[in-house]
């Protein structure tokens, strides 16, 4: 409700901000977004102030997701090509990630180092979903289309 009374300021305060503010805001609003999600790699005392503002933080980095998607800036950078196959590709990713992370995380975590776990966590799923996309999803998504067309066409009254 709050934030319905005062959109337009946010919009016209959001609307013209210089491209390497929004970039920042978006780089730091992401990591802080990831740390809500990773807690369990940080120090205790990290994961209890986590655990603590959970939700407080989803919202907080949710609105202001919101506030910049009216920045022209940020839209010219959603356009961008990687990002649109990123989304085109987000339910394998989102079905195929879990299982990649426990994988890696369970067989490799005592002989990898860390940021090498975060280049195989990060990296794996993206490539295992786009070639689940291009050889599964999308197929099957032209067929079901298809099939959808031929059963279900939409038919034209004739007047008369």
């Amino acid at each position: 409700m709050i934030l319905c009374k005062y959109l337009p300021y946010i919009k016209q305060a959001v609307e013209n901000l210089a491209w390497t503010i929004v970039t920042g805001i978006v780089v730091v609003n992401a990591f802080l977004y990831c740390m809500i999600w990773l807690f369990w790699i940080f120090p205790e005392n990290i994961q209890g102030f986590l655990n603590t503002f959970h939700m407080e933080m989803v919202i907080i980095t949710s609105c202001i997701f919101i506030a910049i998607s009216f920045n022209k800036h940020f839209n010219k950078f959603l356009s961008n090509r990687y990002l649109v196959h990123l989304g085109k590709i987000s339910f394998s990713l989102y079905l195929i990630h879990p299982i990649i992370l426990l994988s890696v995380s369970y067989l490799f975590m005592d002989y990898l180092s860390l940021p090498i776990m975060w280049v195989i966590i990060f990296v794996l799923p993206v490539v295992t979903a786009h070639f689940t996309y291009t050889y599964f999803e999308g197929p099957v998504n032209n067929f079901g289309r298809k099939l959808s067309n031929k059963f279900f066409r939409p038919t034209a009254k004739v007047p008369g």
